[in-house]
């Protein structure tokens, strides 16, 4: 999964890179897609480094919300260690 972050904040996610069958693919996040929430904690009030933290410890669940176009949607993710 790979990030960028956008606007001149900075505080904008677009997902840019799913890797087939990580744990984003299986939540059905897309290229392209905002990440709005972690949590229930609003991206916009975190910056690109704690968010990386947050996605790189393996086992750990997180709830998101994710804008795809003017669609809002919920998943759930579990992180795993990358091979």
């Amino acid at each position: 999964l790979r990030i960028l972050a956008e606007s001149a904040e900075h505080n904008v996610f677009k997902i840019i890179n799913v890797d087939i069958h990580s744990p984003a693919y299986n939540a059905g996040i897309h290229n392209g897609d905002i990440l709005e929430e972690i949590d229930g904690i609003p991206a916009k009030q975190m910056n690109l480094s704690r968010l990386l933290n947050m996605l790189k410890k393996e086992n750990n669940v997180y709830s998101l919300q994710i804008r795809r176009g003017k669609k809002v949607f919920n998943c759930t993710i579990k992180l795993s260690r990358r091979i």
